[in-house]
Order: structure tokens, then C-alpha cells, then sequence
């Protein structure tokens, strides 16, 4: 239930508290018994509060740090099943880019030439071989 964290700093508190007891003790012995004990008890009430607040701030970090933790993990399996459905649609090397940031993909490839053609009697030619030229 508690980390070790939340567990030190119960730890340095009860130490902490316990030394204030002896030295109030030993500062005190010559006032008289009703002023030394309020001042005691006044400055270990302040103590304990404030032993109070950082063991509840320690478990409030220690809360938030597992939240952040749990936020991570599901974005690293988001992003991996991303990444995952993204192999099944784009080539390697795209990925790879996409993975690495890169939105533009356009690489230039210098001087490029376009034909168009048309074959002569192409129409005929596929309505007497039909299905036997080109198979899929």
C-alpha cells in the first residue's frame, strides 16, 4: 500500500519528533512546569502537522507519479498499435519516416518523362484472345 518513499518519510518524522521530545525536555527543565508544557505541546502540535502534510504530500506524489506511469503505457500501446496497422498500409520505408517525423515524403527525382500510347487494334485484339492474355 505505501511506497517506499511515503514509507522514509514516516520514518524521518517519528525520528524527527522523537529528538524534539528529548530536547524539549532537556531545554525546558527550568521554567516553570505549566509553560514548558505548553510550549511543548504547541511546538509538537506544529511538529506533527507539519509531519502530517509531507507524508500526505509524499503519498500525493506517489498517486500521481503511478497515474502519469499508467497514462504513459497506454499511449506506448496506442502508439504501438498504431504503428503496428501503419506497417500493414505503407511500405517500410515510410514508416520509418512517419516514425521519425517526417510529413513530406516527395523526393525528387530529377527529369521524368510521360508516355502515353495507344496500341493498334488493341480492342480487338482483347475481344478475340479475351481472358487467356492477361491473367490475374
Amino acid at each position: 500500500f505505501l511506497s517506499l518513499e511515503v514509507l522514509h518519510a514516516i520514518i524521518l518524522n517519528a525520528i524527527l519528533l522523537i529528538l524534539f521530545f528529548i530536547r524539549q525536555g532537556r531545554n525546558y527543565n527550568d521554567s516553570p512546569p505549566e509553560e514548558s508544557f505548553y510550549i511543548t505541546f504547541s511546538n509538537c502540535l506544529l511538529l506533527t502537522a507539519l509531519a502530517s502534510i509531507s507524508v500526505y504530500l509524499g503519498a500525493q506524489i506517489e498517486k500521481q507519479k503511478r497515474i502519469d506511469f499508467m497514462a504513459y503505457m497506454k499511449i506506448d500501446n496506442q502508439s504501438s498499435t498504431y504503428n503496428n496497422i501503419l506497417g500493414l498500409l505503407v511500405p517500410n520505408f515510410v514508416k520509418n519516416l512517419l516514425n521519425r517525423g517526417i510529413k513530406y515524403l516527395a523526393e525528387d527525382q530529377g527529369e521524368v518523362a510521360i508516355l502515353f500510347c495507344d496500341i493498334c487494334d488493341f480492342d480487338d485484339l482483347m475481344a478475340e484472345k479475351g481472358e487467356g492474355i492477361v491473367e490475374i
